[in-house]
């Protein structure tokens, strides 16, 4: 039994002009964000290990997408992101004094893993494992941004822009993913991230950046 609208001709022309625009947006998604820590000299509020979390769920996904031949438009958008928060991350260790082992042994597996998978010698199966572990990992990286603007009860340096644009992103795929891939897996998966991503935005106006008042 398919999914509703896959064989719409309609919801499949919709879902690849919103799938282009998210492909767009993606492209420039994390320059809000860079801009707000270069301009503070700060990233306050930014968790690390959720950027990190972040970047392998980036580089699952469109690694996933690139094995199985799915039509670039529905996972283009995971690379474009991944490319921009290699340079975020090393804003953030820069800022926040964390050129440590960890994140340095994070460097070095995240380049073996990108340099495995574009020689080909990652099995497809693997990627579907790790896309599994990546609903999970995924939604601890985001649920520790969340952890980290409740405690300040400010959004920091976290840029409003990046989060409305990733929810815009989330909510996009969810319907691209049932028309043009009809993969449960994936469609859980931007689920997930659709009510953390909405979360986090939800939380950025809530606080503000100068925190809420009691």
């Amino acid at each position: 039994m398919g999914l509703p609208f896959q064989d719409s001709e309609l919801a499949l022309t919709v879902s690849r002009v919103l799938s282009y625009s998210v492909v767009a947006v993606c492209s420039v998604m994390k320059f809000p964000q860079i801009y707000t820590i270069l301009s503070a000299k700060s990233a306050t509020g930014i968790s690390l290990r959720a950027s990190w979390l972040e970047i392998s769920s980036f580089l699952i996904g469109f690694f996933y997408g690139y094995t199985n031949n799915f039509n670039i438009s529905t996972y283009g958008e995971a690379g474009l992101l991944a490319l921009q928060a290699a340079p975020l991350i090393v804003l953030i260790m820069q800022y926040q004094r964390k050129w440590n082992l960890e994140n340095i042994i994070y460097i070095i597996i995240t380049a073996i893993f990108v340099s495995a998978s574009l020689a080909g010698v990652v099995p497809q199966y693997v990627f579907r494992i790790l896309l599994s572990a990546t609903i999970v990992t995924g939604s601890l990286g985001t649920s520790v941004q969340i952890s980290n603007i409740y405690q300040l009860k400010s959004r920091g340096d976290v840029s409003v822009i990046t989060w409305g644009l990733a929810t815009y992103g989330c909510l996009v795929r969810v319907f691209s993913s049932v028309v043009e891939v009809g993969d449960y897996l994936i469609i859980l998966n931007y689920i997930v991230a659709l009510f953390l991503c909405s979360t986090v935005l939800c939380m950025c106006f809530y606080y503000g950046k100068g925190g809420k008042k009691k």
